[in-house]
């Protein structure tokens, strides 16, 4: 009879949503939220009452959204769900306002939400406080602007080189949502044989950056670059799970206030996959890959999926254990320092 233990876990963090004034447009507020342009109540010198978690219904995210297409989707109309916009009558759909980024100050029209309405692919509702209140879809990423890619090389001074293989979907498509495997395989990589039970750190490591850029690239997605600081930081965390457990050396040195909950942390690290998988009948490339797939199995935009799929970030740092029929890994993702 063939053993096998799949894990995988995640750790989320809420966003805050608060409204801000269409006179104050160039004084974001930190926090990564959204407002209301036009809410005389808040964004006076970026002071606002709604800071990090004091949201009253924000949506759950990991680490700031997902993919919506970068730059191969098209430009939206004037006046619809992400076009740019400067006040609510700029904006063509029921119900729909002009919201504001305060942490970016980037404005672009929303579409309505309220009363159980949903949002398309890729985007996701939020609640506004404030005077001006209201549900809103907003996209995952929390941009409407595409992403910028990333090359081999370009992500700071942590980076080792590296994207893995190369490996990627040469007919990639922004708005695939599945399926990514079957049968415990990435539908399209080539994982080689089975793992070599002596395989070098380095080549497991580039393997598992393999697999994740090559997930992205399904979705047009930039690949990852291999960061030698963060490989440091998953490495820690890895061996620190049996004295603190899945995510304590996360949650210790990363997703807390002192560190504006994976905003101000080492090496401009975000956030953390964890996953393993072993057995009898299994390697360490299964190790890998079993994971990766149960978690492309969640919905769109959260979770785990959530993290290989986000539009920002740039670096991944891999903290893997591994014998010959099993592997236990942390991802750190990061963004460019």
């Amino acid at each position: 009879m063939t053993r096998s233990l799949v894990s995988v876990l995640t750790l989320s963090f809420l966003y805050a949503l608060t409204a801000c004034s269409s006179s104050d447009s160039g004084n974001a507020n930190p926090g990564g939220s959204f407002g209301a342009v036009g809410d005389p109540s808040a964004s006076t010198g970026g002071n606002n009452t709604g800071g990090p978690g004091a949201s009253t219904g924000g949506s759950k995210a990991t680490g700031g959204g997902t993919a919506t297409g970068g730059s191969t989707t098209p430009a939206p109309q004037p006046g619809a769900l992400c076009a740019a916009c400067t006040k609510d009558v700029d904006c063509t759909g029921a119900g729909a306002m002009c919201l504001k980024n305060n942490n970016t100050g980037e404005m672009f029209c929303g579409n309505d939400c309220s009363s159980g309405a949903s949002c398309p692919d890729g985007y996701k509702c939020v609640t506004l406080s404030g005077k001006v209140a209201g549900e809103q879809c907003a996209p995952n990423s929390e941009s409407c602007k595409a992403p910028t890619s990333v090359g081999n090389g370009g992500a700071g001074s942590g980076t080792s080189g590296g994207t893995g293989d190369g490996q990627k979907d040469p007919a990639c498509d922004a708005g695939f949502r599945g399926p990514f495997c079957a049968n415990d395989k990435i539908i399209g990589f080539d994982a080689g044989p089975a793992g070599n039970p002596s395989a070098t750190l380095e080549e497991v490591r580039q393997f598992s950056l393999s697999a994740v850029n090559y997930l992205r690239s399904r979705t047009c997605l930039p690949p990852l670059v291999l960061d030698s600081c963060l490989n440091k930081i998953g490495t820690t965390a890895n061996e620190a799970i049996p004295s603190l457990g899945i995510h304590g050396y996360f949650i210790q040195n990363c997703m807390n206030q002192s560190h504006q909950f994976g905003s101000a942390c080492e090496c401009s690290w975000t956030q953390e996959n964890y996953g393993m998988a072993g057995g009898s009948n299994r390697s360490w490339k299964e190790g890998v890959i079993v994971p990766l797939c149960a978690m492309m199995e969640e919905p769109f935009g959260q979770g785990h999926r959530g993290n290989i799929e986000n539009t920002k970030w740039t670096r991944l740092g891999v903290g893997i254990t591994y014998d010959s029929s099993s592997a236990s890994w942390c991802h750190e993702f990061g963004v460019n320092p």
